[in-house]
């Protein structure tokens, strides 16, 4: 998979293209998390529109998991408050039972899926449109 990251003001945005890898999405959020620990942004918005491929329950739940895990080094590393994260997937790629992101938020994570890139601004509360 490949990772793009833009800070754009109060946004991080991180562009995420190729088909899925569950090791490669991991080394892709911890790309994103260094990002922010130099950055500080309070929103980020994870465009997946252009990841392909079939993810399986299991897979969608270690990488909530997994997420979630990683957001709480933030403050350790001088991040606060904790950003929320919207994540915009494909409609035939996202996961209408949202297990992934049932798992991040149940560990704490303020985050939410989207198919609709809008929708997904407004919730993250960014007045700043992506480019």
């Amino acid at each position: 998979m490949k990772t793009s990251i833009h800070i754009e003001g109060e946004l991080l945005k991180a562009e995420l293209a190729g088909t899925f890898a569950l090791a490669d999405a991991m080394d892709s959020f911890r790309q994103v998390v260094e990002s922010i620990a130099v950055h500080h942004p309070r929103i980020v918005l994870m465009d997946a529109r252009n990841v392909a491929g079939h993810i399986g329950p299991v897979e969608r739940f270690r990488y909530g998991e997994f997420v979630a895990k990683e957001t709480h080094s933030l403050p350790e590393r001088g991040v606060l408050p904790m950003p929320r994260f919207a994540y915009v997937l494909a409609p035939d790629v996202i996961d209408p039972e949202r297990v992934g992101e049932t798992a991040a938020v149940n560990r704490g994570m303020m985050v939410k899926a989207f198919t609709d890139l809008h929708e997904a601004l407004n919730w993250l509360g960014s007045s700043t449109p992506p480019r």
